[in-house]
C-alpha cells in the first residue's frame, strides 16, 4: 500500500514521468503537467520534507503561504464505493489571485507567466459560473496584501465593483 503522490498519478495516468530536470515535476503523454509544491519554510532551513521515501519532492515555495493561510474549502465528493468523501483544498480564490499576481511578476520565467495568467481565469472563471456562493470580498481575501489585492482589482475578466462598498467580485460572462 504506497501512499505517494507519483503512485496515485500513475494510477490515473501510466505515462507520468519526470520532465525538463526538475524533480518536483511529472509530465504526462498528454502533456499535462504536475508540479508538486509545498509552502517554504521560515525561515527556509527549517523546511522539512514529509513525503514518502522516494516520491516526488515538493518544491518550496515562499509566497505560497498566501494560499496556505487561505480558508480551506471542504466540498464532499463520492468515492469509488459509492461512499460520500470530504477534499480539503485550497481556496480556489486565493489560488486565482495568486497565480494572477504571479504573472505580473517581472521576475517571472516569461514561459510561465501566460501559463499562470489564464490559470487565474480559468479559476477565477469558474468561481463566477459553478461556485457562486464563494465571493471575492477584501474579508474573504485578507490573507494576502492588500497592495496584492489592489492591484488586480481591473484585470479585465477577473473582477468587477459590484457591491456598495466596490469590493472585488468575479468579473460577469
Amino acid at each position: 500500500n504506497d501512499p505517494s503522490i507519483r503512485r496515485t498519478l500513475l494510477e490515473a495516468d501510466k505515462s507520468f514521468q519526470h520532465g525538463e530536470n526538475m524533480p518536483y515535476r511529472l509530465r504526462g503523454r498528454s502533456g499535462f503537467l504536475v508540479d508538486l509544491i509545498k509552502n517554504e519554510g521560515d525561515p527556509p532551513w527549517t523546511d522539512k520534507d514529509s513525503m514518502s521515501p522516494g516520491d516526488i519532492p515538493a518544491a518550496p515555495i515562499s509566497t505560497m503561504r498566501w494560499i496556505a493561510n487561505a480558508p480551506k474549502v471542504v466540498p464532499v465528493a463520492i468515492d469509488l464505493d459509492g461512499y460520500p468523501t470530504r477534499i480539503a483544498a485550497a481556496d480556489p480564490r486565493a489560488f486565482a489571485l495568486f497565480k494572477l499576481w504571479l504573472s505580473e511578476q517581472p521576475d517571472r520565467d516569461p514561459v510561465k507567466r501566460p501559463r499562470d495568467r489564464a490559470q487565474a481565469l480559468a479559476v477565477a472563471a469558474l468561481v463566477r459560473d459553478k461556485l457562486r456562493h464563494l465571493a471575492f470580498t477584501p474579508d474573504q481575501l485578507r490573507m494576502f496584501p492588500a497592495e496584492v489585492v489592489e492591484a488586480t482589482r481591473h484585470t479585465q475578466g477577473f473582477w468587477r465593483a459590484d457591491t456598495a462598498d466596490d469590493s472585488p467580485s468575479p468579473a460577469p460572462k
